[in-house]
């Protein structure tokens, strides 16, 4: 039975969210103006525009779905398509040429520009114009290279600068526009058959690295390509390996955005792994990947890679190394700008004498937001009710299935920790702490803790203010930053990254469900 305190609490959040949900569509009715997430506006006026991804329909914006999931729009908020830009470079200024091109930037397919179009992909004085329309001599250095070339060499000619010391080389390849394909490359201009391979500053394929770390091995993957994922082979103190030959297979169709994978790999300083990647083609192959070189300023090539390299960062693992892979190339393209890999050791390592796996309330997956501080965990151990030690800001590493790992051996001091029997308290930054009680601690071994399987071991959600207890004040600070459906979380707001309480980058109406969830009576409070 429903008692009256119960009751008033109900009514209560229904009040609250009616309130704010009601603000929302009040707004939306008087001004018929919706704000989107890129700060742009749509009325029914047309005097804005929608969002990058919505039209004006039925006087509100809508996402309008199309093949390609694209909805470019006119003036008039009306929705009509468009293809890929040729090539990367071509940012028209306004106004532009009368036959140019309106077109999606392959790295932002969120951005509408101008471009030559394939026939005339030279912009010179205000004009789109043909390569090598005019001038002397040589008439075969003047066909321009395909669409199909390294980035950096389309709109050239074979025998071009593509910086960096670097020309575009003619492979020998034509393209579907009949042009021939050409790699940025310092081999020069020369022919000759298979020495393509050799002439890129690259890392090998298979490639082995020295580790100089203990713990389990952790990889960051990234694609920027649209076909059949690759594999990856990992071999531990083998100079060669292959996809017949590793100790971990690891097939990236299964692997998630930022997502932290798990090897199963245990390492110590002076062990060695061999890395090998292999396209995946229609036949038997096999299809090695070029090599690989370092990133330059976060970013393959032209590809951005900030966001794995921030989920790496945040996993608090060792970062051994960082790596911009080419797809397999018949001939060698020298074009790093396929895969992205961060390999990195965890520190939940074998040097670590205890090892705490722990779920918390709402987290299903690892955290997508990219924000440090919603890492930030509390462990406490206590003997016999008194703090012994204590480890604050703790980092732990987080799956794909949202299980938080942390390993660790000192406090924050580096007061090695002794072995006997404690409380161990579990603090998160939107959650009560939680204890687990007489947990024995022994000297010489890893002692693994795994209070990730039972439901009734989460921490619980809604502690948005930290202070170890679940009010109505909690309750107030996520809605007050519940503004719209979806609010992206600003970092630099310490009580809006807490609100954020399933640590997905928005305030929406799950982290309002959870902090109400758990809100059981006026005050709900955390172990001690």
């Amino acid at each position: 039975m429903i008692n009256r305190k119960d009751i008033l609490k109900i009514f209560l959040i229904l009040a609250l969210l009616v309130g704010t949900t009601a603000g929302v569509v009040l707004t939306q009715q008087q001004q018929k103006i919706e704000k989107m997430a890129g700060g742009r506006y749509c009325n029914k006026d047309n005097k804005g525009k929608c969002g990058v991804d919505e039209c004006w329909v039925n006087e509100m914006c809508e996402v309008e779905a199309e093949a390609d999931g694209q909805c470019i729009r006119n003036e008039n908020c009306q929705c009509y398509d468009c293809d890929l830009c040729p090539n990367t470079d071509c940012v028209l200024p306004e106004p532009p040429p009368p036959d140019a091109i309106q077109c999606i930037l392959p790295t932002d397919t969120t951005k509408v520009t101008w471009c030559c179009p394939p026939g005339k992909p030279l912009y010179e004085s205000g004009k789109c114009t043909s390569i090598g329309g005019g001038g002397g001599g040589g008439g075969g250095s003047q066909t321009g290279c395909s669409s199909a070339s390294a980035n950096k060499c389309q709109g050239k000619n074979p025998g071009d600068s593509c910086g960096s010391g670097k020309k575009c080389k003619a492979l020998g390849q034509t393209g579907s526009d009949g042009k021939p394909k050409c790699s940025c490359t310092t081999s020069g201009g020369g022919g000759g058959g298979g020495g393509g391979g050799s002439s890129c500053d690259k890392n090998s394929n298979p490639t082995v690295l020295d580790i100089n770390d203990e713990g389990e091995l952790i990889i960051f993957f990234q694609s920027f390509l649209s076909s059949t994922p690759p594999k990856i082979a990992l071999k531990k103190n083998s100079e060669s390996c292959s996809l017949s030959e590793y100790d971990q297979l690891i097939d990236t169709k299964d692997v998630s955005p930022n997502q932290a994978v798990k090897t199963g790999i245990q390492v110590k300083k002076e062990d060695k792994v061999c890395i090998y990647g292999e396209d995946i083609g229609s036949d038997a192959g096999p299809y090695p990947f070029e090599g690989w070189v370092d990133p330059k300023d976060n970013k393959c090539g032209d590809k951005d890679l900030s966001s794995l390299i921030q989920s790496a960062q945040n996993s608090g693992n060792k970062i051994v190394s960082q790596q911009c892979w080419g797809d397999y190339a018949k001939t060698a393209d020298c074009d790093f700008d396929d895969y992205a890999l961060i390999v990195t050791v965890s520190k939940t390592s074998l040097a670590e004498k205890i090892i705490l796996l722990f779920r918390q309330q709402g987290i299903t997956s690892n955290i997508t937001s990219g924000i440090t501080d919603q890492l930030h965990t509390t462990i406490t151990l206590k003997k016999d009710g008194t703090v012994a030690y204590k480890i604050e800001n703790a980092k732990p590493n987080v799956d794909s299935s949202g299980v938080w790992t942390i390993g660790f051996s000192t406090d924050n001091q580096g007061n090695q920790i002794s072995e006997g029997m404690y409380d161990i308290l579990v603090k998160g930054t939107s959650h009560l702490q939680k204890r687990f009680a007489g947990i024995q601690i022994k000297n010489d071994q890893t002692n693994s803790i795994d209070k990730s399987s039972d439901t009734k071991d989460e921490l619980k959600a809604g502690d948005v203010n930290n202070d170890n207890a679940i009010t109505i004040e909690d309750i107030s600070i996520v809605l007050k930053s519940y503004t719209d459906f979806k609010v992206p979380v600003n970092k630099n707001d310490p009580s809006m990254v807490r609100a954020d309480i399933n640590k997905d980058g928005f305030i929406t109406i799950d982290d309002v469900a959870l902090v109400a969830l758990n809100w059981s009576n006026f005050v709900v409070k955390g172990d001690e």
